[in-house]
């Protein structure tokens, strides 16, 4: 019983975190909006992206190596989609529901 009360404590803390800025009437809630811009300026950044693809790539094939061959096509497809996240946002903003 004790313990249930400390988990509930613990969410309800961690839910009074993220909610404070919702109850302040402010737009971010979290308080990532900057976060959020300097991580899609690298997104668009070339030098940057390649860095990061190939970060990715080594991390893909250490899976293999380590005979995690699920985690590495995930880390792939990943991967692809980043390297061609601006056709791939244009895609879903033109899809019709």
């Amino acid at each position: 019983m004790q313990l249930f009360f400390k988990r509930l404590l613990f969410l309800l803390a961690i839910g009074l975190f993220f909610g404070a800025n919702v109850y302040a009437g402010t737009g971010d809630t979290l308080g990532l909006s900057s976060t959020w811009t300097k991580v899609s300026a690298w997104f668009t950044d070339g030098y940057v992206m390649k860095i990061i693809s190939f970060l990715m790539l080594i991390f893909a094939i250490t899976l293999v190596t380590m005979k995690q061959y699920l985690y590495a096509i995930v880390i792939l497809i990943v991967l692809v989609v980043i390297s061609n996240l601006p056709s791939v946002i244009n895609a879903f903003a033109g899809a019709t529901f």
